[in-house]
């Protein structure tokens, strides 16, 4: 796995793993059994459309850090929002929470390329 995951172009933002759209999906599919996919955007943005098997874990929820302190931390914790704002943000406090692997979506959802699930329909 490491080296798998060194061959990614890594920018490093507070620890916090920054990877663009294939980077993103290619550990998404090479480690989903080890991975927690985590939507922090509104309920209506994550109807609206998201990637498949999220978790909805709202940022700006009063109960955000409770159901964040309830994730394995022993998974990588793969983390997206509309632009990658208030993931880069959930990322910050969940390595402050001691998650030792936390990656984001660089640009967010609206940079991905793959499949999106619309709960609409």
């Amino acid at each position: 796995m490491f080296e798998f995951l060194s061959s990614f172009k890594k920018e490093q933002t507070d620890s916090v793993i920054n990877l663009n759209p294939e980077e993103f999906a290619e550990l998404l599919s090479s480690s989903a059994d080890k991975s927690i996919l985590v939507d922090v955007r509104t309920k209506a943005e994550f109807d609206s459309g998201h990637l498949k098997n999220a978790k909805l874990i709202d940022i700006s929820s009063f109960d955000f850090l409770e159901k964040v302190k309830a994730l394995d931390k022993s998974k990588n914790i793969l983390l997206y929002c509309r632009s990658g704002n208030r993931s880069k943000v959930a990322g910050k406090m969940m390595k402050q929470l001691g998650f030792s692997h936390v990656y984001h979506l660089k640009n967010g959802i609206l940079s991905w390329k793959g499949e999106i699930i619309d709960s609409k329909n």
